[in-house]
């Protein structure tokens, strides 16, 4: 008998006349693995239960063939096929493959998996899971009201949120486990267009709207910035960094300095120190006068002196090898007073050295000048809200500025949670965050070092300890860190078809079978096979689509090309708008 959580006092067991008998397992099984005779096609993802003599086996479909042994494929004579189709098409059958995935009875009572250690016989019978059957494995228990998008289980402590309905079983709806899904981070891989965008929208906005979660989303290109998701719980973050808050890699990321560039390095790492000593003593005497410090311009005065020391080094040695006295250094008066402050101070630097890290600095101010503020607040709180969906719009910044804001706010959100939970909830930032990271080919690369990348592996390391959850999302998968990526314990796998992402996405997933594999070029617009503790089973889901503002759909080329053809103005109308541009009364052009 199978057990229905949905029936009576017995919790309900139900017979086997109760299923659809859909076919037989013939040839050999093995525990994992059966080939089933169907009566009809075997739909792929679909889910089957199997007789066995310990107890019914609940299995997905992953392969589907249908052949007769009178039509080999090389046949090639068609005139005598057509002549005796009809005698043999009696002989068509279609099997399909089964992976095994556990015993029902426990998977039902305990919502444990319990593989079974020997394999189904020959000829036993294999039906079609119903929909009640697969509703008490893929809802929460307790839950009440299946159209709910969200559910928070008191008897379990644990929250819920819908993703959408299984793609063969279009009456089961689909919940994953958020607890297992920020404790064991996530990605979310497929090709353009395919619906990474709408999968996020979905996941982030019943997160936020339904179970008050602190999400904070990288927003690579503005798509959401400018959408209706969780609206009312949306914080849009406008990068602002106080360069006070920054550490030593993060300039030297946005200042263009080499990681061979060990000189420069040298120089802008003393820079650095001595600011931040002064910030200490600052500090001291009266915390005020730390409003408004000019990090940056405090390190430009710092390299100055140190053009001068430098300078005077090389005009003293000069002198005496020409036999001149030495007083007349004296004659040269140091750039500012910050020069008096200066401790243990390198003595003959290479003053291009110094010239180029000032103009590096410089740099810096111009290019990242949006972005950076003395103004900015250095507390993560007024930067990220807890119980809303923080947007950070980078749309605006560019890769090295993206890496650098990305990195600076997952670093501070995971030393705050640290000191939240080691101070006793005092201190720190008080609620887990949970990270959506768009373009993480970009971010978390394969090929070369970010200081997004290193946050990121410690994210995925120690994050589950602190509350700090990671989501990466990709449409290039074999371009992101491998580390990082295997790690990610939860996969939504939507449409791939480039065959490097597809070895790339196995090799990290240990989950994804062969025939999964080969089922993924396949799949439809918002088609997904979820993977992971997030849920009971593997399973191949339609995910909801979201009713707002669309987020990544394509432009309308053509209409947009037909809307400027009918709005363009006629040769003369430009002639005569080119000359007025161009003249000006007063004699200017």
């Amino acid at each position: 008998m199978i057990e229905n959580s949905l029936g009576s006092e017995e919790r309900g067991k139900v017979g086997e006349n109760q299923l659809e008998e859909i076919g037989y397992v013939i040839g050999e099984s093995t525990p994992s693995r059966v080939i089933i005779l169907s009566k009809v096609p075997p739909r792929i993802g679909e889910y089957v239960i199997v007789k066995h003599d310990e107890d019914h086996l609940l299995g997905m479909v992953e392969e589907s063939v249908a052949g007769n042994p009178f039509i080999p494929d090389d046949m090639t004579n068609l005139g005598s096929f057509e002549s005796w189709k009809k005698i043999v098409e009696a002989r068509n059958y279609t099997r399909g493959i089964v992976r095994i995935l556990t015993k029902v009875t426990p998977l039902l009572r305990g919502k444990r998996f319990e593989p079974p250690r020997t394999p189904p016989k020959p000829s036993y019978p294999v039906y079609r899971a119903n929909d009640s059957v697969l509703k008490t494995i893929f809802l929460p228990p307790g839950l009440k009201e299946e159209n709910a998008h969200y559910y928070y289980s008191k008897e379990e402590k644990r929250g819920y949120v819908r993703i959408g309905i299984l793609a063969n079983h279009p009456g089961v709806p689909v919940f994953v486990n958020v607890d297992s899904l920020v404790s064991r981070h996530a990605a979310i891989l497929a090709v353009t267009g395919a619906g990474k965008s709408n999968t996020v929208s979905i996941l982030a906005e019943r997160m936020v709207s339904g179970l008050g979660a602190t999400v904070l989303l990288f927003d690579m290109h503005s798509e959401y910035s400018t959408s209706s998701i969780a609206e009312g719980h949306v914080n849009l973050i406008r990068p602002k960094i106080n360069p006070s808050s920054l550490n030593i890699w993060e300039i030297q990321k946005l200042a263009r300095i080499r990681e061979d560039a060990h000189k420069q390095q040298s120089v802008l790492r003393y820079a650095f120190k001595q600011t931040h000593a002064h910030i200490n003593e600052l500090a001291k005497r009266d915390a005020t006068e730390l409003l408004e410090f000019d990090l940056i311009g405090y390190m430009k005065n710092v390299l100055e002196c140190l053009d001068y020391f430098s300078e005077i080094d090389g005009k003293k040695k000069r002198r005496i090898k020409g036999g001149k006295e030495k007083k007349e250094e004296m004659e040269y008066k140091p750039p500012n007073a910050v020069c008096e402050e200066l401790e243990n101070i390198p003595r003959r630097l290479d003053r291009d050295v110094i010239l180029n890290v000032i103009n590096k600095l410089e740099d810096l101010e111009d290019i990242y000048k949006d972005i950076l503020s003395s103004r900015a607040s250095m507390s993560i709180l007024d930067i990220v809200r807890p119980g809303y969906l923080n947007i950070v719009d980078l749309g605006e910044v560019d890769d090295v500025g993206s890496d650098v804001i990305a990195s600076y706010l997952l670093r501070r959100i995971l030393d705050e949670r640290k000191v939240h939970l080691r101070k006793g909830g005092t201190e720190g930032y008080s609620v887990p965050v949970f990270v959506f990271l768009e373009e993480a080919h970009i971010l978390v690369p394969r090929e070369y070092d970010t200081l997004t990348k290193e946050v990121v592996s410690r994210i995925a390391r120690e994050g589950r300890k602190f509350g700090v959850g990671i989501c990466l999302i990709s449409q290039r998968p074999k371009s992101v860190d491998e580390s990082s990526l295997s790690q990610t314990n939860n996969k939504i796998i939507l449409k791939i078809v480039e065959p490097n992402d597809l070895r790339y996405v196995q090799s990290s997933s240990e989950l994804l079978s062969d025939e999964l594999l080969r089922l993924l070029p396949s799949l439809r617009t918002g088609e997904a096979i979820l993977l992971g503790e997030f849920t009971k089973l593997p399973a191949l889901v339609k995910i909801d689509e979201h009713t707002g503002k669309k987020v990544g759909r394509d432009l309308g080329i053509a209409e947009l090309w037909m809307k400027g053809k009918s709005e363009a103005p006629t040769p003369e109308e430009n002639l005569t708008d080119l000359e007025t541009t161009m003249y000006n009364p007063e004699g200017n052009y």
